[in-house]
């Protein structure tokens, strides 16, 4: 038995090498997009506090992201350590999720467990996030949708810790710091905090017998973040054209449908029910040794799973009447593998907890299933085997070598008109976007000013 635990961790760990190698060789090839550029632009026009008003009251109230990113455009305007950012990421997403699984399930995870988790469930969503660029290697859209998320699950991993009374001092202050940025990064996100808070009050309502001052104060800052992000006078001036926003009943009907499409095309594209299928003897074990003794329904963690999931698509339908970018998706698919796994978990603790007979499926026939679905998976068209052509093709090193070639250009040439030869190579897995033919495009009208030049255009 210890042989064949050997084998089965060997054989996770060459899994998760050759799946992360190609997205860590890539960031060696990674570049600024012209939307990153666009905030050294605009620091340099107008300072980075007048870019910060000017940003709240005439485009967004996402005050927090707009304060990081500016923060470090304007702090390395060469972008120093670009290419180290996926990497920062991408650790610690690994980290937050650990730390979560570790406060979910208790004691009752052994560090070995909630390793294998994290990996596998990393694994699973570089495979099947519907745009791995905007959510790894572009900046912009990594720090406003991605690093809330690794900063929530560090939030809960610590609630879900303590035990009342929890401490209102330095702690308090830390966990309001993060629920600021939280909620101040995105509208998503910031409906995920409210959502998640409320319904952990319930939890520790029902669990302990007494409501959680520490969880209440942060509900009630939440709020208050909520009123500066969505009351921003710019929300208003971005959603001007479009015609269909603040339309309840449609953003509401049209929200449900596409989730519903979402989810069942990743259920069928994606390997979620490899996830599920391998963590299902682990789940039966766990449930063994459940950590809340006032056991929680299955239906309360599936209704708020649903409705995390359902909040991913309804601030978009609602602000600009229509679907959310790819960017939002992605959270719409990590969220549908965390939340499966911490169901499914929620299901079979609750049998446990009934004295039911557990549901568990044979050795032989999970290695057969799982088996016949990696098979499946391999040959589709997937983030991991793009990742790899992008590499070994040689389109990412070329992409780099016309980046080095344009930044030679844009020194020389004229200052009133620079014509640069658009990128022949862009590598999906790390290209985002570029410059166009317009002078007026407000990509050009950024990317000139920072190198010396009064307008660009492609060749």
């Amino acid at each position: 038995m210890e042989k064949l635990n050997k084998i089965k961790l060997i054989s996770i760990g060459l899994l998760a090498i050759t799946a992360f190698l190609p997205f860590v060789v890539l960031c060696m090839y990674n570049h600024p997009s012209v939307d990153d550029i666009c905030y050294v632009q605009r620091a340099m026009e107008y300072g980075f506090w007048e870019h910060q008003y000017l940003r709240y009251m005439e485009w967004t109230g996402r005050f927090t992201s707009t304060f990081l990113i500016s923060s470090y455009a304007t702090l390395s305007s060469e972008f120093l350590g670009y290419r180290l950012l996926p990497l920062v990421f991408m650790g610690l997403l690994a980290w937050g999720l650990f730390y979560f699984f570790k406060s979910w399930f208790g004691s009752r995870l052994t560090d070995r467990m909630a390793g294998l988790m994290t990996v596998i469930l990393l694994i699973c969503f570089l495979y099947g996030m519907p745009e791995i660029v905007q959510s790894v290697y572009w900046m912009t859209g990594f720090v406003t949708y991605q690093l809330p998320i690794v900063l929530l699950l560090f939030l809960l991993g610590y609630i879900l810790r303590k035990k009342p009374p929890l401490s209102l001092g330095l702690p308090l202050f830390l966990s309001g710091v993060a629920c600021v940025f939280i909620g101040g990064a995105n509208e998503t996100t910031l409906l995920f905090l409210l959502i998640i808070l409320f319904f952990l009050l319930g939890i520790w309502r029902v669990e302990y017998g007494q409501w959680n001052g520490f969880v209440v104060c942060l509900f009630f800052l939440t709020g208050m973040v909520a009123l500066v992000v969505l009351l921003a006078p710019g929300n208003v001036v971005r959603g001007d054209g479009f015609a269909l926003k603040h339309q309840l009943g449609f953003s509401i009907l049209e929200a449900l449908k596409t989730s519903v499409w979402f989810a069942k095309n990743k259920f069928l594209e994606t390997p979620i029910p490899l996830l599920l299928l391998l963590y299902w003897p682990f789940a039966n074990q766990l449930a063994e040794t459940r950590r809340i003794q006032r056991n929680l329904s299955p239906v309360y963690t599936m209704v708020v799973s649903g409705l995390l999931y359902y909040s991913t698509f309804f601030p978009s339908y609602w602000s600009l009447g229509g679907p959310p970018p790819t960017r939002v998706l992605n959270l719409s698919y990590f969220l549908l593998l965390v939340s499966g796994l911490l169901s499914l978990q929620t299901i079979l603790d609750y049998f446990q907890f009934k004295n039911a007979s557990k549901w568990s499926i044979p050795n032989w026939g999970i290695l057969t299933i799982s088996a016949l679905f990696i098979v499946f998976y391999l040959v589709k068209p997937n983030n991991i085997t793009t990742a790899y052509q992008d590499w070994l093709s040689g389109s990412a090193s070329e992409y780099q070598k016309e980046v080095q070639h344009r930044n030679t250009l844009i020194k020389s040439c004229p200052i009133e008109l620079c014509r640069l030869p658009a990128y022949k190579n862009r590598p999906s897995t790390i290209y985002f976007d570029d410059i166009t033919e317009n002078t007026e495009d407000w990509r050009n009208k950024c990317y000139a000013p920072v190198y010396g030049k009064k307008k660009v255009r492609w060749q």
